[in-house]
């Protein structure tokens, strides 16, 4: 936390400020996903939290969810404690403050030669994303997933700054958490596999067999828990209409990207001067597969979609603007898919592995952005980085995002569709 000292008084105080807001939050009962979090919250977490508290091995073993139960074992723990549902919410929320510092220490350790200051700032703005802030509120297993998703990315960002090829504390921590991770969330395992392949290409044979035993190993119990209760898990229902997902999955991915690259381009007109053919060509593919994915698209608009989904459907009523934000969904993608094999991975573990019938944007909030400032490889996120105006940008971007969070939970425009 040395590097925090350097950081001066605007940094601080906007996360100060943006920390008091979600206090205020929390007191307030704040519930930004049209009610769902708090019904969430009462209706499973709390519920198995207590009975994990009064009979910790018979629910264990009767579980009932299609989600892993590390979350409200957890939980139940604080509550041991505590004793109160309230205080363990609160607790919950007082260490959700610490994740955007987390994120920050990410950031650093990834952009080594960024100012302090700047990070912080951009690190803060998770803050102000809905789902962060009532995931946070009603103690939801998707924080308790991403807190243990950033202390794995920590771990491989120090030993992939050491360029070893070589098994050390670094990975053999990566993992551990990286594990704790999936047995919070289980769609985690995708990037479990992104991390498989990038020891496989790096490490020396014997050593990624060692890493390899051990990741066997750690995830025995999660396989026999999966197999006991497999009728729960199997009630998890996944579509073989492969352009429902990927159209939803792509627009989801080009909101958090939009900002990014139109600030880069606000800032110099010229910044994508070279790559104008790329964009074309690409623009014309994808509007082609875009066309033909829009004529058998049948999804059931009520239930997830993503934001973008439903702004076009209550602003224009048809899917013009959900159908355009997929398809530069998927140009953005392949600019970045191009950069490096690795990126190309990662998108295709994303676009494909989220293939369930219903998609909800909670999936890639913050995750996406994590994903895309420290584990993509791209001049893009270097070049967002490098000033305040493109961190303030997306500030308003997302605080507009976050205010029509706040009006469609009041007027429940979206209860409509």
């Amino acid at each position: 936390m040395e590097d925090l000292k350097k950081i001066n008084w605007l940094g601080k105080l906007i996360f100060l400020i943006l920390s008091l807001s979600l206090m205020l939050g929390f007191y307030l009962q704040e519930d930004v996903s049209t009610g769902g979090a708090a019904h969430d919250f009462y209706h499973f977490v709390w519920k198995f939290t207590l009975a994990l508290s009064e009979n910790f091995f018979y629910t264990y073993v009767n579980w009932q969810e299609a989600h892993l139960p590390f979350h409200t074992i957890i939980l139940s723990i604080f509550n041991f404690l505590l004793n109160d549902e309230k205080a363990v919410r609160f607790l919950y929320c007082l260490i959700s403050l610490f994740v955007p510092l987390i994120f920050y220490l990410n950031l650093k350790t990834r952009f080594n030669d960024k100012n302090n200051n700047l990070l912080l700032i951009f690190a803060s703005i998770l803050f102000i994303l809905p789902v962060f802030r009532y995931t946070s509120i009603w103690a939801n297993f998707q924080m308790t997933a991403v807190i243990f998703f950033l202390i794995s990315i920590f771990f491989f960002l120090k030993w992939s700054k050491l360029n070893s090829n070589q098994l050390d504390i670094n990975l053999i921590l990566q993992i551990l958490f990286m594990t704790l991770a999936v047995y919070t969330r289980a769609d985690y395992v995708l990037f479990f596999l992104y991390f498989m392949i990038v020891y496989l290409q790096k490490l020396k044979f014997k050593d990624f067999l060692k890493l390899s035993i051990l990741v066997f190993i750690l995830s025995l119990h999660g396989l026999w828990f999966v197999n006991e209760h497999f009728v729960t898990f199997s009630n998890i229902k996944f579509t073989p209409k492969f352009q429902n997902y990927l159209l939803v999955n792509s627009s989801i991915m080009f909101f958090y990207l939009f900002p990014i690259f139109l600030s880069l381009l606000i800032d110099d007109l010229k910044v994508f001067k070279k790559d104008i053919k790329f964009f074309i060509i690409s623009i014309f593919i994808f509007s082609i597969l875009v066309y033909f994915f829009s004529s058998s698209f049948n999804y059931n608009y009520s239930m997830g979609g993503g934001f973008l989904l439903k702004l076009s459907l209550l602003l224009l009523n048809n899917k013009l603007l959900f159908f355009t934000s997929s398809m530069l969904g998927f140009v953005l993608l392949a600019y970045l898919a191009r950069e490096s094999l690795n990126n190309l991975l990662m998108i295709l573990l994303i676009l494909f592995g989220y293939s369930s019938s219903v998609i909800f944007q909670k999936y890639f909030e913050p995750t996406f952005l994590i994903i895309f400032f420290l584990l993509l490889q791209s001049k893009i996120s270097d070049k967002f980085l490098k000033n305040y105006k493109n961190i303030f940008f997306l500030y308003i971007y997302f605080s507009a995002y976050l205010l029509s969070s706040f009006i469609n939970n009041i007027f429940e425009f979206s209860k409509n569709l």
